[in-house]
């Protein structure tokens, strides 16, 4: 027997008796690189099995294990050289690209991306925020705020939000004791704001305000269609405890005394629905967890229900939904289907 073959043996032995290291389990694998000890090994494995014919036992290694093992390291080892060869190459092409292109973006971001401060937060994911004037942001799922850098400089601070967010805003004043302003932007308007707390969520081509605390004055946008140079936005003053809903797409304004209108409840890890259609809370759920829903059950989506979800993982929302819908979900590849229990 060769030195290989013997050194293979061994190691195979100890394989079975589990006393085989890491390096050692390594070793063996170096040693099946060559196609002779492979042979080799499948003959040792044969009289392994056949010496225990009629026991009832199974051996620990089968050769189609063997197999996946070698092909995963040999696929690994091929990766390696493949990335060792194009480092090299790549190092320099990436100095030659970067050399060409570095001008332009340093004058894209600079003119740009470097004028905003970008947050953004992922399906299920909640982050609070500490702006750089005191102000405090809860930013919910799926959502993105853009803060202005220079707001000193400009003495008026804005924020872009696309998605929803709850906004404690500070109150500051500059050297004239004058109350430095405070925009929150979205698609279909601007909540001027000094110091004050209050939801937005601009979703689904509509925003819905929640004011919290203190005043704030909405400017509705128009929609792409041109107006007359001298029509003014319309402004609205929000009292506590009031909801507003406008879209500039369809000019469609709601007003509410009470939260109708839009609430922060998820603040407080609950999703709460006041009279909302089932259409309307399946989208809410698609906003924040990224999933699809079908369901082709109209009467459903039209019904009105005034109800609360754990804002939590999904399974459990899952279930919540099960049980106040009475109706089955079942995932079918990247969709969802409601179906109703029989």
């Amino acid at each position: 027997m060769t030195k290989d073959g013997k050194q293979l043996k061994h190691l195979y032995q100890k394989y079975l008796d589990q006393s085989m290291t890491q390096a050692e389990f390594d070793q063996l694998f170096n040693v099946l690189k060559n196609p002779e000890n492979l042979e080799l090994l499948k003959q040792e494995m044969s009289r392994a099995w056949q010496s225990d014919a009629g026991q009832e036992r199974i051996s620990p290694l089968y050769w189609e294990e063997i197999e996946m093992e070698i092909r995963k390291r040999k696929a690994l080892e091929r990766k390696r050289v493949l990335e060792r060869q194009t480092r090299r190459y790549w190092l320099a092409a990436a100095a030659s690209f970067l050399l060409v292109i570095g001008l332009s973006l340093a004058i894209y971001f600079n003119a740009s991306s470097d004028e905003y401060l970008t947050y953004t937060t992922d399906y299920g994911e909640v982050e609070k925020i500490v702006l750089d004037d005191g102000s405090q942001v809860t930013l919910n799922a799926n959502s993105v705020l853009r803060w202005k850098r220079d707001w000193r400089e400009e003495g008026y601070r804005t924020a872009i939000l696309t998605g929803e967010a709850y906004f404690d805003v500070k109150t500051i004043r500059d050297a004239n004791d004058e109350k430095t302003g405070f925009d929150v932007q979205t698609d279909d308007l601007t909540i001027q704001v000094v110091g004050t707390a209050f939801n937005v969520k601009s979703r689904t081509e509509k925003t819905d305000i929640f004011l919290d605390e203190g005043i704030v004055h909405l400017n509705l946008k128009e929609s792409e269609i041109p107006v007359q140079p001298q029509k003014k936005e319309p402004s609205i003053v929000m009292k506590p405890g009031e909801s507003v809903s406008y879209s500039s797409i369809t000019k469609e304004l709601d007003r509410a005394a009470d939260n109708q209108y839009g609430n922060a409840s998820w603040m407080a890890g609950t999703f709460m629905y006041t009279n909302w259609s089932v259409r309307d809370i399946l989208q809410s759920l698609e906003d924040i967890y990224g999933v699809t829903f079908n369901i082709v059950n109209e009467e459903l989506l039209q019904r009105k229900l005034t109800t609360h979800l754990p804002y939590s993982d999904w399974p459990i929302v899952e279930s919540g939904l099960e049980l106040i819908l009475q109706v089955d979900l079942i995932k079918k590849g990247d969709v969802i289907e409601i179906n109703k229990r029989k």
